[in-house]
């Protein structure tokens, strides 16, 4: 079972449950309607247990194309953490990777 909402504090989309391949466009949807705002941008995945790889991808190529000087905040459950790391998340200028123990 999946979830995504928009969240209002901080601007972003939250994810929840397990998101696979299936659910790719609805992802890709979620992430252009968050970035339409200005400002910062935070992925909380705080509740996510599952991502594949090409869901990962997803969402690093939307936090790429954004300016450096704008910030994606991608808070991971620990569990998913390992999958943005093995594609370079944390790399990325713009992009913090942030476990759900760390503020």
């Amino acid at each position: 079972m999946l979830r995504i909402c928009r969240q209002y504090a901080p601007p972003g989309i939250r994810l929840a449950g397990q998101i696979d391949r299936a659910a790719e466009d609805a992802l890709a949807l979620a992430l252009s309607e968050a970035i339409r705002t200005e400002g910062p941008v935070t992925i909380n995945m705080a509740e996510l247990s599952f991502i594949d790889l090409s869901c990962t991808r997803t969402i690093i190529d939307v936090a790429r194309s954004l300016a450096p000087a704008r910030p994606v905040v991608l808070r991971c459950n620990p569990a998913i953490v390992p999958r943005f790391v093995l594609l370079g998340a944390q790399g990325i200028p713009g992009i913090s990777l942030v476990t759900t123990h760390e503020r």
